[in-house]
């Protein structure tokens, strides 16, 4: 592993988010690195987000997952960003599309600021908490899920109550989304739309379950119109 031993095995939650190429193949891709590198204990549902900051370009995928690590704050940023690079990110404008990005938000209670340390400016600047996680929705929600306890190591408040303290323009929820049959958008299932039923109508005498019930025109239509009293929507 690229994280050490020097510490004790603390969580850290980690924002996913990604926009451009295949979406979802890009954080399972992710999430598949990072239960090599650490102990994956959580990854919430995906959920479809407006951009944010910068609204011209395409809408992105986020999740966060939960992990077990036991090297440095610097050490563990150092790895996620390495993941970024495997996945397939490429240099882009600050907060612009990406194929993958992976942001530490919490370690365990631990507190850091690169510009309140005093020491050089670091190549890899870090900060924890991560200093906008309490106006993200796209944060937020998933955290919340997977650990609505997880506390802000300031503030203390929990990420149920950071979810719940965030302004009105900002209130409504985020379409949670399944992929279904591949990773590709194509497939995405978007919750709380209605599930459609699939009535199956066998009209070949063949059929294992029922050959020859349906064979005749009047049987089958009268079929199809019991499956449609029934509720099928296919």
């Amino acid at each position: 592993l690229v994280c050490g031993v020097s510490m004790s095995r603390l969580r850290a939650y980690i924002a996913l988010g990604s926009n451009l190429g295949r979406r979802a193949a890009n954080i399972r891709a992710a999430v598949r690195q990072l239960s090599r590198e650490f102990e994956l204990e959580a990854t919430a549902s995906l959920y479809e987000t407006a951009p944010a900051y910068v609204d011209d370009q395409p809408p992105f995928l986020n999740t966060v997952a939960a992990v077990r690590a036991s090297c440095s704050p610097r050490e563990l940023l150092a790895t996620l960003k390495r993941i970024e690079v495997e996945v397939g990110r490429l240099p882009s404008a600050r907060w612009g599309p990406r194929a993958i990005d992976l942001d530490l938000v919490l370690y365990g209670d631990l507190q850091h600021s690169d510009a309140s340390s005093g020491d050089a400016a670091p190549s890899l600047p870090l900060e924890l908490p991560h200093p906008r996680m309490g106006e993200r929705r796209f944060v937020l929600e998933p955290l919340a899920e997977i650990d609505p306890a997880a506390r802000h190591p300031r503030s203390g408040a929990t990420a149920a109550a950071m979810l719940a303290a965030l302004p009105p323009e900002d209130a409504a929820p985020l379409q949670r989304v399944c992929p279904l049959g591949s990773d590709d958008d194509e497939g995405l299932v978007r919750w709380g739309r209605r599930t459609l039923l699939m009535g199956v109508l066998n009209v070949t005498p063949d059929s294992f379950s029922d050959g020859g019930r349906f064979d005749s025109a009047a049987a089958a239509t009268a079929h199809a119109l019991e499956l449609e009293a029934a509720g099928a929507d296919i």
